[in-house]
């Protein structure tokens, strides 16, 4: 862990924590050592900070287990404290609390015991991790060391994770500050898409994944997410990584994609745990940078004066009607933020003018990030954009069926930009499969992808064989 001060870690009880056929065990060679231990450190510091190991899945079954031993309790908490709100490992931190008088509920239920026995490598229960606050210039120094295989001070039996940004350092204008990440965590909340659900839109499943903080580091390295997804083949979401520049990014690399950690053998361990929790959250292969540019900046574009028009109906007004209040029954500052930030730079009060087109670029600066491109476009995903804001971001989510149905009867309409046609294919189960007619462009169909669920499929049922990247047969033929 990120350790300081003269520290033999090595010398503090072995332990490990992990689900075994639904029931937390607690496995140590040593509890009568390891529960003296607790206990002082309780007594203390009110509490023992640990670091687990153990699967991703499993974590929250452990979160409130109570361990007894000789009448010692010791109830295990994920931490959830305020100021670690955002940390990228917060989601493996516990505290060790003692319990008290509780009733041995978890133990006459055989849902917690403790074993006398080696503990689990794939499951280890790392006792109070210690941060050590570094510059970067000192982060980059440090981790060439230690890929050299040098020690680090007088530290014994340990290992470092990878470095974690201190979100106090990111501007105001950084998709990441934490004013933003309370925004889009507000945003969620407020439009009931804080947790997955196996029909919302792609793009929402996206955009909850930028926020991941696992994830956030690499990305702020210059790796991407992007959208996958080939005709016939399911919507997905691909991390590709940005090559390396420092021994910083070298690490992080290492731990989050190959599974390494310099320092002792049983750091791969560590790593693999790392590893695990980006696979889990992005299980499509995870391609280094090659043709495709990294994401250079993460920064909201500077905005170019606003150039308002006058009609009521667009997307300015929907953010201030539907949006707004939303935010405010949720968390005012989160409504402030949308005014201050989005808001009033795209009106021009006086003439009661609104610039649209500003207030979406604003948004999406700061709130719906495309994770694949540096600079703001009128591409497919802020296509999408202008689709969810009326709907999920407003708290009215549409099922793929009506959505299709929406597609199909605007065909009418002379503004219609692609004439397609789609129709859902019932006779699939495994995943959404969706055929379609006619030619879209390669941007309306990022749009599409990205407003439909993951994993839907999208096939063409007439092929206009005159287009080249579709065949090489005469031009014109048309199948049907």
């Amino acid at each position: 862990m990120n350790m300081v001060d003269r520290n033999d870690f090595a010398s503090r009880p072995a332990v490990s924590i992990g689900r075994e056929d639904d029931v937390a065990v607690l496995r140590t060679p040593a509890p009568d050592e390891l529960f003296t231990y607790m206990s002082r450190a309780s007594v203390r510091g009110g509490y023992l900070r640990a670091f687990s190991i153990a699967p991703r899945a499993d974590l929250p079954f452990l979160d409130g287990k109570v361990f007894f031993r000789y009448g010692q309790t010791f109830r295990l908490k994920q931490e959830r404290s305020v100021p670690l709100r955002f940390d990228p490992y917060l989601h493996r931190l516990f505290r060790i609390e003692d319990a008290g008088v509780v009733v041995q509920q978890d133990q006459e239920t055989g849902k917690a015991e403790v074993r006398e026995s080696r503990s689990r490598d794939d499951s280890f229960l790392f006792l109070d991790p210690i941060a050590v606050p570094l510059s970067r210039e000192e982060a980059r120094k440090l981790f060439l060391d230690l890929r050299k295989g040098n020690r680090y001070g007088d530290i014994e039996g340990g290992c470092f994770v990878p470095p974690v940004r201190v979100l106090d350092e990111e501007g105001e204008h950084s998709y990441f500050s934490q004013e933003a990440l309370r925004f889009r965590a507000t945003l969620r909340r407020s439009a009931n898409m804080a947790v997955p659900t196996p029909s919302e839109p792609a793009a929402v499943y996206i955009q909850r994944l930028c926020d991941e903080p696992i994830l956030r580091d690499t990305l702020l390295d210059g790796s991407a997410l992007r959208l996958t997804g080939g005709e016939g083949e399911p919507t997905g979401v691909q991390l590709t990584i940005a090559r390396p520049t420092d021994p910083i990014e070298e690490t992080r690399e290492s731990a989050l994609i190959d599974g390494s950690l310099p320092g002792p053998a049983w750091a791969a361990y560590v790593a693999r745990a790392l590893k695990n929790d980006v696979t889990t959250l992005v299980p499509c292969a995870h391609s280094r940078e090659g043709e495709a540019p990294p994401m250079t900046t993460w920064d909201v574009d500077e905005a170019p004066s606003p150039n308002p028009v006058g009609f009521d109906n667009g997307s300015w007004h929907v953010m201030f009607r539907n949006l707004g209040p939303r935010l405010k029954d949720v968390e005012p500052a989160s409504k402030a933020f949308l005014d201050t930030r989005v808001l009033s730079p795209a009106q021009l009060p006086i003439d009661r003018k609104y610039d649209h087109s500003l207030a979406e670029r604003l948004f999406r600066g700061f709130a719906w990030r495309c994770p694949w491109k540096s600079r703001w476009e009128d591409d497919g995903w802020h296509r999408a954009l202008i689709d969810l804001l009326p709907t999920e971001l407003s708290g009215s989510p549409v099922e793929a069926a009506d959505r299709i149905a929406s597609w199909n009867a605007a065909l009418s309409e002379p503004l219609q930009r692609v004439s397609v046609t789609f129709v859902m294919d019932d006779t699939k189960h495994d995943a959404l499969h969706v055929r379609y007619t006619g030619t879209p462009d390669d941007e309306d169909m990022v749009r599409r992808r990205l407003l439909l669920p993951m994993g839907t499929v999208l096939n063409a049922r007439m092929f206009w064989l005159d287009r080249g990247v579709q065949s090489e047969l005469d031009r014109g033929l048309v199948l049907s």
